[in-house]
């Protein structure tokens, strides 16, 4: 602030596509400056740095944000006669932080190194002896230090305790614990059964900016099937739910959380003569109408399969038609662009028709620069089995890529989302006769592969879903039980897609 005279510490969040996400100020005001940062397990980060109020006097500091760029905590300050500041920060395998930086006596004109091994907050680590042993606290001191829940990997963050034991990590909820380890061996949260109607599915999830999810799917009743959208709360409580669809009923395949705070799901409306028009529902955060966008073919089905918002808050839509006059057992692909209301989905690329063959887009994501890349599955070169297929179509809707992945047998890609420098996507890979594999991908701007993971199983396995994770990558589907019943199944993955 030139006006001011002042500096304060910044730091900004950036998309890998360069846009900027959150920008805050931070520290303490005056010639201050952010020194060093580290990511944290929770995808926040801790930042250090030096006050420089003074010519012959500075602070040392260090703040937590969390992954939004909220504070978390009042940020702690080593105070001394001399100019403290940390230079850099290391996380540790348990969490804990290691700064090293330097102190200067301007008067005895000395500089000296120096060190320290803290908590993510900043407090000093508990003694290696005692009831606080292993973890870190504010405060450790003699007397029992029960840690009432904890996370697997995280550690222990809820406390119910005579002492202040908190070593600021994450936690979850009814697990046992006992020095950071869940006693069950479980790190699940909860499990909701939506009470509904028969036949009801979830199809896709997001996660608001509050910290609420969204669930988009379908509600069936004898005769009707109407598209869902329910709200939870981050501890599954049902906020809301709402039931959308035309006398002969809809479905809803994919949602997204808009950056506007709307919810925007896509899917499709049944109509008469076996016709089917995609659609585009926007809800605010109530379940209340915002939009509706309509797309209809003559004579065919239109489904809306994935959903995507643009750099621009625009939308992407992918989908299949298939046409009910023509060739049997045909579909091609579509890809669609929408403006921020949703309107004019009828521009975008149709993909070729191929008799016999049946082609669709699944899931699609913004890829910088306007373009979008988008994945699914293609019969129409693989001689009566089916390819994944990683399609990038740029702003101006020329198709730049289009390739084909995949074995002998039925391939197909269900899922994709953006790692550093490309795309990670998720499957089902035919390495045999009714054995499919659960199947992950890392692939750069160019669909070259950089990465590859097949999970075998007894019977089939399919992954339908991935998402980045603070350590790598989690993916989820199902995979055959017994012969006759499936059972749910996901895993997570380091960042090269091998297994954690």
């Amino acid at each position: 602030d030139v006006s001011a005279s002042a500096t304060l510490p910044w730091v900004r969040a950036l998309h890998a596509n360069g846009e900027v996400l959150w920008a805050r100020n931070v520290g303490k005001p005056g010639l201050g400056a952010v020194l060093a940062l580290v990511s944290q397990p929770d995808a926040g980060v801790a930042l250090l740095g030096a006050t420089g109020a003074a010519a012959t006097s500075s602070d040392a500091w260090l703040t937590r944000l969390d992954r939004t760029g909220a504070a978390t905590g009042a940020p702690v300050f080593w105070s001394g006669p001399a100019i403290e500041g940390w230079n850099a920060v290391a996380l540790l395998a348990d969490t804990t932080l290691f700064a090293v930086g330097s102190q200067v006596d301007v008067d005895a004109k000395t500089e000296l190194a120096w060190v320290g091994r803290f908590d993510p907050w900043g407090h000093a680590t508990c003694s290696a002896a005692g009831p606080c042993a292993g973890l870190t606290a504010k405060g450790c001191g003699a007397g029992p230090c029960q840690l009432a829940t904890c996370e697997k990997l995280l550690g222990c963050a809820k406390v119910s305790a005579t002492l202040p034991c908190d070593d600021g990590k994450i936690c979850t909820l009814d697990d046992a614990c006992s020095k950071g380890v869940c006693a069950d061996g479980t790190a699940r949260l909860w499990t909701q059964k939506l009470a509904g109607k028969p036949g009801d599915r979830a199809a896709a999830i997001a996660r608001l900016a509050g910290g609420d999810l969204v669930i988009v799917g379908q509600s069936s009743t004898p005769g009707k099937v109407d598209g869902m959208v329910t709200r939870l709360a981050p501890t599954g409580g049902v906020r809301w739910t709402t039931f959308w669809g035309p006398t002969l009923g809809a479905d809803f395949a994919a949602v997204v959380a808009a950056r506007d705070g709307t919810i925007a799901a896509a899917g499709h409306a049944n109509s008469s003569g076996g016709e089917a028009t995609g659609w585009l529902l926007r809800t605010g955060l109530d379940g209340t109408l915002v939009s509706l966008a309509t797309w209809t073919e003559f004579a065919s089905r239109v489904r809306l399969l994935g959903v995507a918002q643009r750099d621009d808050d625009g939308y992407l839509v992918v989908g299949a038609v298939q046409p009910l006059k023509g060739p049997a057992n045909t579909e091609f692909a579509v890809l669609r662009r929408a403006d921020v209301h949703g309107k004019a989905l009828a521009k975008g690329v149709n993909f070729p028709i191929v008799a016999g063959a049946r082609d669709e887009l699944r899931a699609v994501v913004a890829a910088g620069g306007g373009e979008a890349l988008a994945v699914g599955v293609a019969q129409s070169q693989s001689k009566g089995a089916s390819d994944g297929w990683i399609v990038r179509v740029d702003g101006a809707g020329q198709i730049k890529l289009n390739v084909r992945m995949g074995a002998l047998f039925a391939d197909e890609l269900h899922a994709v989302t953006r790692s550093v420098g490309g795309f990670v996507v998720a499957g089902t890979y035919g390495q045999k006769a009714d054995r499919d594999s659960g199947w992950l991908a890392a692939v750069d701007g160019n669909a070259n592969v950089k990465w590859t993971t097949f999970l075998p199983g007894t019977g089939p396995r399919v992954l339908a879903a991935v998402a980045p994770h603070p350590s790598g990558f989690v993916a989820a589907g199902w995979q055959a039980f017994d012969g006759f019943s499936n059972r749910g199944w996901w895993l997570r993955t380091d960042a090269q897609l091998q297994l954690s």
